[in-house]
């Protein structure tokens, strides 16, 4: 049913009451032997609980059809609609039955042809008419209160799916709906049977009912209302779980559009209106994540998301880090050959050719200033082995570069510092602003030591304190070349310098330096 209109599935369900009713008129009638009457209950059946029946439901369907359709601008009046629904096709089905049974008892349509009714009392055959279609139209209201709810849940996805329409829940309690379906199914049939064996012996006589019959009878009605209720009260509850589940499904695959219908008025369409809101929150944390990823490293996004900026590795944190800075030789010489539009597409191929390998090892860009980048690494998450990790990626960025072609087929040589030490990581700026940073005389020494290259002619110079840390872990595949002590502007004393080259062929060839790190 899930391709029809909820306005189609509701003017099919509801005139099916006159198909149970049928399945009733045939019970009788074999128990009985009065065939004769089907002909005459089953044509009132069509016109009443079929034709008129289906005319009311339309008239009862329509501010759905007309959201169907896109003409009904009112929300409030949908929803209004969608909760009373289950309601008034009920109170509907109620008062139409009543006449229905009475148009049939009038009709004798259920009294065998030879049978006198004037020997049983007026006022107990009144009784009994009066009973019987009060016990007849709750059984049909029932089927028509669960028609109207499975409609109106229906509609809720539909509407939801197709319409991008939200119906939001009210509340009306679960256990409505099973006492209401235990009153009926339970209470009224023992009430007939009860009924039928000490006070409508004789009308049942008149029917071409023995008691046993009758009861049977009852008994036979009672399992069929009691079928229907089960089936409608389970899909009361299968559904909107089901589309729970379907939902977090989604949720879980990363697709947090994914909404779910509040079908019902009741605890589940409360579930599903905490769900959604989850969703929504799911979905907004999504989009800030992904927007912070374009301008900060996607670890501290997701400290930032998760913990807030009150989280210590956020607020200040003292570590030992190891930091790198590179510059472009020939910078300022290669931006007076070019336009600025070549020269931004350049340095935005360069730096995502950069940025990629430093991630690839661990480390965290902390800014591009200009030509030069620079990053960090063992921040704001432990890497043991940060120094190694950033003279490989040194290393790699030099091969890399040393064979690659930039827009217009320029080359871009690279020069690289990095110094190893304690640093303070963290949120530094004002309410307005917020940037993560590190601080620390290592960075100004790192930077020192990139510019150091183009006067010792080289391109990538380390301090012996990067230089220690990374052969006790896996210095083996690099080699250290001395550079002397060397003063640093800014600094009182000089430092260890060392040029860092990869080794070439056997890895566990001795480093040129061992006793120099030793």
């Amino acid at each position: 049913m899930f391709g029809l209109r909820p306005s189609t599935y509701f003017v099919i369900l509801l005139p099916g009451m006159a198909g149970i009713d049928f399945v009733f008129t045939l019970l009788y009638a074999g128990l009985s032997g009065n065939w004769a009457a089907t002909g005459s209950a089953v044509l009132l059946s069509v016109v009443m609980l079929g034709a008129i029946n289906l005319m009311m439901g339309r008239l009862l369907i329509d501010p759905i059809r007309r959201a169907e359709q896109g003409t009904n601008n009112s929300i409030s009046r949908l929803s209004r609609r969608l909760r009373s629904l289950p309601f008034l096709t009920s109170a509907w089905v109620f008062c139409l039955t009543i006449l229905y049974a009475m148009a049939n008892f009038s009709l004798g349509t259920f009294i065998l042809p030879q049978s006198e009714t004037s020997d049983v009392p007026a006022g107990l055959l009144i009784t009994t008419v009066g009973w019987f279609s009060f016990v007849y139209a709750c059984q049909f209201s029932l089927y028509a209160y669960f028609v109207g709810m499975d409609v109106s849940a229906y509609a809720r996805k539909w509407l939801l799916a197709e319409k991008g329409i939200t119906v939001r829940a009210s509340y009306t309690p679960l256990a409505v709906r099973v006492v209401l379906g235990m009153v009926v199914i339970t209470f009224l049939p023992a009430s007939i049977i009860v009924l039928d064996a000490l006070y409508f012996v004789d009308v049942r006589a008149l029917q071409g009912l023995t008691l046993e019959k009758a009861i049977l009878l009852d008994v036979a009605a009672t399992i069929v209302t009691a079928c229907i209720s089960i089936f409608f009260i389970s899909r009361s509850f299968t559904r909107p779980l089901d589309q729970l589940r379907t939902a977090m499904e989604e949720i879980s695959r990363g697709r947090y559009l994914a909404r779910a219908a509040e079908m019902t008025d009741d605890e589940l369409g409360h579930l599903a209106r905490r769900f959604n809101r989850m969703a929504q929150e799911l979905e907004e944390k999504e989009a800030i994540r992904v927007t912070l990823h374009k301008f900060v490293n996607r670890d501290v996004a997701n400290l930032l998301i998760s913990a807030g900026k009150e989280d210590p590795r956020l607020a200040g944190e003292l570590r030992l880090a190891t930091v790198l800075f590179t510059d472009i030789e020939g910078f300022t010489r290669l931006s007076e050959t070019i336009s600025p539009v070549q020269l931004i597409d350049v340095l935005n191929e360069y730096f995502d050719t950069v940025s990629k390998i430093i991630r690839k090892y661990e480390g965290l860009v902390l800014n591009y200033n200009g030509d030069s980048v620079y990053a960090v690494f063992n921040v704001p998450t432990d890497d043991p082995k940060h120094a190694a990790n950033a003279l490989h990626c040194a290393l790699e960025i030099q091969k890399t570069l040393e064979t690659l072609n930039f827009s217009g087929g320029i080359t871009l040589p690279t020069r690289i510092g990095l110094n190893s030490g304690p640093v303070v990581a963290g949120l530094v700026g004002t309410d307005h602003r917020l940037e993560y940073s590190v601080y620390g005389d290592v960075v100004n020494v790192a930077s020192r030591l990139e510019h150091m290259n183009k006067e010792l002619e080289t391109s990538v110079l380390a301090s012996a304190s990067t230089a220690r840390l990374a052969w006790g872990l896996n210095g083996s595949s690099l080699e250290f070349i001395p550079q002397g002590e060397k003063a640093v502007r800014g600094k009182m004393n000089s430092i260890e310098v060392f040029e860092v080259v990869a080794l070439d062929g056997d890895s566990n060839q001795e480093p040129a330096v061992e006793s120099k790190l030793g």
